[in-house]
């Protein structure tokens, strides 16, 4: 099991730090990365005892907080994005599929999440881990900012580009 988790973790990682430069290499990108990822048995990786108690304590939760066991799930999850986010400051680098990716790293964003509805609540919670959202929403909409409309008719968009492609080829000005 460990050496399909390497396996699977190496030819990943080494696929997403090189960039693929067609439409055929990405498509190759990611059946490659889907035929590694079904090689894991999950039931191997998961700690089945750990997932059984979170999700006995998601459903006293919802039933502490009178809500469902979605919301329940919707505001651990936010929650723990964002824990995630916050770890590696939006960045992400790589991807590695490994146990790591779903053992204790995760699991503890989620318990972490759990007890802090539990003393806060899940609306305080929901408020909370829902601000960068709503803050990228505000962002993105903004009368401020240029519309995509703008920036193509304007020409912008297409200089913006150009200067990546160049900048990519390893050209400079």
């Amino acid at each position: 099991m460990l050496n399909v988790i390497a396996k699977a973790s190496a030819e990943t990682t080494d696929r997403l730090d090189t960039p693929p430069l067609s439409v055929a290499g990405l498509q190759e990108t990611i059946e490659q990365t889907r035929l590694r990822l079904s090689e894991i048995d999950p039931t191997k990786v998961l700690p089945q005892a750990e997932i059984k108690k979170l999700w006995d304590d998601m459903q006293g939760l919802a039933d502490q907080q009178h809500v469902n066991l979605f919301e329940v799930s919707s505001a651990m999850t936010m929650y723990s994005l964002n824990q995630v986010s916050t770890a590696t400051k939006g960045a992400l680098t790589t991807i590695r599929v490994t146990g790591n990716l779903l053992d204790q790293h995760i699991f503890d964003h989620y318990w972490q999440a759990a007890a802090k509805i539990g003393r806060a609540g899940i609306y305080t919670v929901a408020a909370e881990s829902g601000k960068p959202y709503l803050d990228a929403l505000w962002y993105n909409f903004s009368s401020d900012r240029p519309t995509l409309t703008e920036d193509i008719v304007s020409g912008k968009m297409i200089g913006n580009a150009w200067a990546g492609l160049r900048e990519w080829f390893g050209e400079k000005d």
